[in-house]
C-alpha cells in the first residue's frame, strides 16, 4: 500500500499557510488547508485516507492544535502531527508530545526542516 500523499496544513494565519503550502508543492507534494482546528478535523473526517501527514498550528481560534490533535487521536486517528510553534521550550514540546503529536517545528520554520519532515514522514512523492 502506497504512502497517503496529501498534507494538511493547520495555520490560521494566512502568509504562513500560503509559505507552507508552496514548501509543500516544491517538494512534490500536495495540501489541503485548513485555518482552525475545528476545520482541520473536518478536513480530515473528509479527506483522512489521502493525507499522510498534519501541520498542525498550536494557537488557532475556535480549537488550538493541542485540542485537535488529541481529538484526532481520540478518533484512532494514526497520521503523523507535527507541531508548528514560536515557544520552544522544554514544557511546550512535551505538551505536544502528550496530545499525540510525533514532532515540534520551532517558528518560524525553516524550509530545510519542513522538507526534512516530509521525507522523513512521506518519502518521495508519487509521480
Amino acid at each position: 500500500m502506497k504512502t497517503p500523499q496529501l498534507v494538511l496544513i493547520a495555520e490560521d494565519e494566512a502568509i504562513n499557510r500560503m509559505f507552507l503550502v508552496k514548501i509543500v508543492e516544491r517538494a512534490g507534494f500536495s495540501a489541503l488547508e485548513a485555518q482552525t482546528g475545528e476545520e482541520a478535523i473536518r478536513v480530515y473526517e473528509r479527506r483522512g485516507e489521502e493525507v499522510g501527514i498534519i501541520l498542525m498550528d498550536l494557537s488557532m481560534p475556535e480549537k488550538d492544535g493541542l485540542e485537535a490533535a488529541r481529538e484526532l487521536r481520540a478518533q484512532g486517528v494514526t497520521t503523523p502531527i507535527l507541531a508548528l510553534t514560536a515557544h520552544s521550550s522544554e514544557e511546550d514540546r512535551s505538551l505536544c508530545l502528550e496530545a499525540g503529536m510525533n514532532e515540534v517545528l520551532i517558528k518560524p520554520v525553516q524550509i530545510q526542516a519542513v522538507q526534512d519532515a516530509l521525507q522523513r514522514y512521506l518519502g518521495s512523492p508519487a509521480s
